[in-house]
This record gives structure tokens, sequence and C-alpha cells, in this order.
């Protein structure tokens, strides 16, 4: 066998092995939502099996940052008060409607 040929059989390997391991890599991503996905990527099964449990730390460590600024953030007890809308105004035109709304946030 020459080496021309055994180049020739080793590339439609490499591209149904290239295949192969995105369609993995796309099922890892599908399967878990609980990962970041663009940190899911490697050249082999073995490289994206190691990549999915840092895409996954990565995740658990963004998603405990905003629950603890969540938490940490105060939560007003009563809602800013908003001004009923004078009568008619249901009825006036759409600039009338935008006025009274620039003016009422202007007061706020």
């Amino acid at each position: 066998m020459s080496e021309e040929n055994t180049s020739q059989q080793a590339d439609p390997m490499q591209e149904a092995l290239s295949r192969a391991v995105e369609r993995y890599r796309e099922l890892l991503v599908s399967a878990n939502p609980d990962a970041v996905p663009e940190l899911i990527r490697g050249e082999s099964v073995e490289e994206l099996d190691g990549s999915l449990e840092v895409a996954k730390a990565a995740f658990a460590r963004a998603r405990e940052a905003a629950r603890a600024e969540l938490a940490s953030s105060p939560t007003p007890a009563n809602p800013p008060r908003r001004n009923a809308p004078p009568p008619g105004l249901e009825s006036a035109g759409p600039l009338a409607k935008i006025a009274w709304g620039l003016r009422e946030s202007r007061n706020n």
C-alpha cells in the first residue's frame, strides 16, 4: 500500500470522526442545560467529557453569584406610589397619554 493511498483513506475516516465528535458535542449541550455551551469543546470524546465538567462548574458558579447578588439587593417594602390617571385620559389620544406619562415620570 502506498503512502498516498493510506493518506486518502485517512481523510474520510478523520472527517467521519470529526462529524461524530461534533454530534456528540451537540448531544452534550442539549442534554446539559446546566452547563455553559461555549465551554464544551474538544477534538475527542475524552476532551469533550472533560470540558463538560468545567462547563458545569462555571455554570454553577455563575448561578450562585447571581443568587448571592439577588439576595443582597434590598427589595423595597413599599413600591413607589403612582397617581391615578385623570378622568377622561382613557378616551384621550395617544399624544395626550404620552404627555401625561412624561409629566408623571418627572414628578416621581
